[in-house]
């Protein structure tokens, strides 16, 4: 089981059965302490006496164009997870160095940028990195509260501060300098910033039941088309996805083929003098949407799910109207993806080692 904590680069996490997590839950209770079974809405669709939908495989065959780290004693990478792309040039951040790495079509390096630290050039606590509307490098760094914007040369262009940021695990940037940050905060759960970190506006998710979720089931991705100001923000947990044109949401919700419930939670309170403590657990997996990429207008999701093909699926749907458009299945496990030229998908992998790969469709 996978546990939904708050995004720290890997969806690995406490795993515990309903039985075990009762068992030890009740076995080990301290004095003023409480727990709490919440059960959560089905989702934003909710499949009750709904028609049951099953995925429609493409006839595609997937081949491995690029490789990069093949083998445990190559250290191209070393723990590699967030993923963006410029084209064809793969970004990935390695956790390992705490740093950005680019290759090339080939899988060639073209360089290296950051390491560990709170100073200009330095990361402390990444939690996304995407490409800006203008072809650099965003990453999202909420230890130092600021994005730093990388060129494609791998020279820093700036940093931004931003000002009474919330906590955010995913953010866009935009147009002229902008940032939005996904927070998992509701009310106001999108917060955009100036070009120089200033906070201009909150904007709500649009679902009335977002702000009744707990704060770790409204954990989210956000993909955007290339330099465009067509993007999508999914649910991780639960059944739901919307597609955004600029600041205006389309008139419709997207469902996902396969539907996942939001999971029941366990809620452990402990009482101190002059202290609260609570703890959340979710108790069995329960991620959905783990990775997307938007290209010519087609949302690919990679889905987990309870498949026995959980992290090698590829749901396809039109970002237009939500759609849904088929599945493909990849030759292997991979944690994460971006959009590459065509229909080509980048692909972080991380067991048995890591490698990133390009995926190629025919």
């Amino acid at each position: 089981m996978k546990s939904l904590s708050l995004w720290n680069g890997s969806r690995c996490g406490i795993v515990l059965l309903y039985l075990v997590a009762a068992l030890v839950l009740s076995s080990c209770r301290e004095p003023g302490q409480t727990t709490t079974v919440l059960h959560r809405p089905k989702g934003i669709w909710d499949t009750a006496g709904g028609v049951p939908r099953s995925r429609a495989l493409l006839p595609d065959k997937w081949d491995t164009t690029v490789v990069v780290g093949r083998s445990e004693t190559d250290t191209a990478l070393i723990d590699p997870f967030m993923l963006a792309s410029l084209h064809d040039t793969a970004v990935v951040f390695d956790f390992g160095r705490s740093a950005l790495a680019a290759f090339d079509r080939a899988g060639q390096l073209l360089w290296r940028f950051g390491r560990k630290g709170y100073g200009p050039g330095e990361f402390a606590q990444v939690r996304d990195v995407k490409a800006t509307p203008d072809g650099d490098i965003s990453v999202l760094d909420m230890g130092t509260n600021r994005v730093t914007i990388v060129r494609p040369d791998g020279s820093m262009r700036r940093m931004v501060t931003l000002a009474e940021s919330p906590h955010a695990d995913q953010h866009l940037p935009l147009q002229n300098g902008r940032t939005m940050t996904a927070t998992l905060e509701a009310p106001g759960t999108f917060a955009f910033f100036d070009s120089v970190g200033r906070p201009e506006r909150r904007a709500d998710f649009p679902w009335d039941e977002f702000p009744k979720l707990e704060a770790i089931e409204r954990q989210g991705l956000l993909a955007r088309e290339g330099r465009s100001n067509r993007w999508v923000d999914l649910l991780m947990v639960g059944d739901g996805w919307y597609s955004y044109e600029g600041d205006s949401v389309l008139p419709f919700t997207g469902r996902f083929i396969e539907h996942l419930d939001f999971p029941s939670l366990i809620v452990t309170s402990s009482r101190s003098p002059g202290r609260v403590d609570r703890k959340v657990q979710v108790p069995r997996a329960s991620y959905g949407a783990v990775g997307v990429a938007l290209q010519d207008s087609v949302v690919a999701v990679l889905f987990e799910g309870t498949s026995k093909e959980a992290d090698r699926i590829i749901d396809y749907y039109a970002w237009s109207s939500g759609r849904y458009l088929g599945s493909s299945i990849l030759p292997l496990k991979v944690a994460n993806i971006a959009a590459a030229s065509g229909r080509d998908l980048f692909a972080v992998v991380t067991q048995p080692f890591p490698r990133l790969m390009r995926l190629h469709p025919h």
